[in-house]
């Protein structure tokens, strides 16, 4: 984990939205991204 003073600010990390009607994957997309290392 980086120290508190190093941390990113929400503003200096693009987002994404993931938006779908139900049963489309969504969920699935969502977990397969949070699980990157990289974010």
């Amino acid at each position: 984990t980086k120290p508190l003073q190093t941390k990113e600010k929400i503003s200096d990390v693009p987002m994404i939205v993931i938006c779908g009607l139900p049963r489309t994957g969504t969920t699935l997309l969502h977990n397969l991204m949070a699980c990157d290392p990289s974010c």
